[in-house]
């Protein structure tokens, strides 16, 4: 983006084509806060694609579909695992790599794992793989809390539901 090239995007762009926790999530972990940052709505779309529709959104509903159907229990422990070194030395892109990390790894369990498989044969295993994948992603809620509040609430009130909320982050048009 360049002023005197004229190609800038307005924040209040982002937020009508994102919404609000999108863009913060966008403008976070995306733009560099002190350097500058080639950024273009291909790219933008691609990142919202990827990491939020793709990423954190079909996760929480895979792994909340599972919980309500199986109808598994699980209190919520409202632990919350912040990298509060990495916040307070203002590398907040660091924080949110970490928390994507974790919700690959969580996509790379339910592969491993395939508690949808493991229900027809093993139902106390299977609802086991769940109510474990419940507490992670409790934990990056609890994690995503500072960086995408509504999103995060989002998740934590499916959790308590025991109910697959809503997507998440809506497919671009």
């Amino acid at each position: 983006m360049s002023k005197s090239l004229g190609n800038v995007i307005e924040p209040a762009e982002l937020i009508e084509r994102y919404g609000t926790d999108a863009t913060r999530y966008l403008l976070l972990r995306h733009v560099h806060p002190f350097d500058d940052t080639d950024i273009t709505w291909e790219r933008l779309d691609e990142w919202y694609t990827a990491n939020l529709v793709n990423g954190l959104g079909n996760l929480t509903s895979r792994i909340l579909k599972m919980s309500e159907t199986y109808d598994v229990s699980y209190e919520l422990q409202h632990t919350q695992y912040l990298d509060e070194k990495s916040i307070v030395d203002f590398n907040l892109q660091k924080t949110l790599e970490s928390i994507w990390e974790n919700i690959g790894n969580l996509d790379a369990y339910i592969q491993r794992e395939e508690p949808f498989k493991k229900i027809k044969i093993d139902e106390e295993g299977a609802k086991k793989d769940v109510r474990h994948l419940l507490a992670h992603l409790e934990g990056i809620a609890g994690q995503l809390q500072p960086f995408l509040p509504t999103t995060s609430e989002t998740i934590l009130t499916a959790i308590k539901e025991n109910k697959k909320p809503e997507n998440l982050f809506p497919r671009l048009p």
